[in-house]
């Protein structure tokens, strides 16, 4: 989450979904914010803006959840995330498993992998605007002309493609257990996953 009082302005960062990216556009580093990563706009209006939610321009980025999940167990697997969170069980898991395997083993497991099990609901649910990661340099641009921002900005944290399409990495159990997972969000913005 990142709350910038001057701009009236909420990012609820989903993860995935090019929120490093988004923060650097906005400059939200350097503001005067208050920074939580990750936490659900539900949190974020009941514990710090109660009352003020409402003078808020608030928004979220939600991406196709197939592909999502499979940028999110990249991204636990890599160097970078392990070295971040001093391998954490989230990058342990994911170093452990194949793609397939991890997301059987999170599924079924009491200890999962940070954000696994999570519909993106949590993050989108009752922000102004919700915007699709599959149109982030669109959306970028016109966050930038509503924030005043000049900054091109290269997209951050982006899980290194394999040579293969998503749906290629993934069996058929995996894409039914992610469309469970992620149910709400597939309905909402109507994602699929072929």
């Amino acid at each position: 989450m990142y709350l910038d009082h001057p701009k009236k302005l909420v990012f609820v960062h989903n993860p995935k979904t090019a929120g490093r990216s988004i923060v650097r556009l906005l400059r939200l580093d350097d503001a005067d914010s208050f920074r939580f990563a990750h936490v659900y706009a539900s949190t974020i209006r009941s514990k710090f803006l109660q009352d003020d939610w409402d003078q808020f321009f608030s928004f979220c980025v939600v991406r196709n959840p197939w592909e999502r999940y499979v940028s999110l167990y990249k991204f636990q697997r890599s160097p970078m995330y392990a070295a971040m969170l001093r391998n954490n069980l989230s990058s342990l898991i994911a170093g452990r498993f194949g793609l397939n395997d991890w997301i059987e083993y999170n599924a079924m497991s009491e200890a999962k992998a940070n954000w696994f099990g999570i519909d993106q609901k949590r993050w989108w649910e009752g922000v102004t605007t919700v915007f699709r990661f599959e149109d982030i340099e669109a959306a970028m641009q016109e966050l930038a002309a509503r924030f005043g921002s000049t900054v091109a900005v290269p997209h951050e944290n982006a899980s290194k493609a394999s040579g293969r399409a998503f749906t290629e990495q993934l069996n058929d159990r995996s894409k039914a257990i992610i469309a469970e997972l992620d149910r709400a969000t597939i309905e909402e913005f109507g994602y699929v996953a072929n």
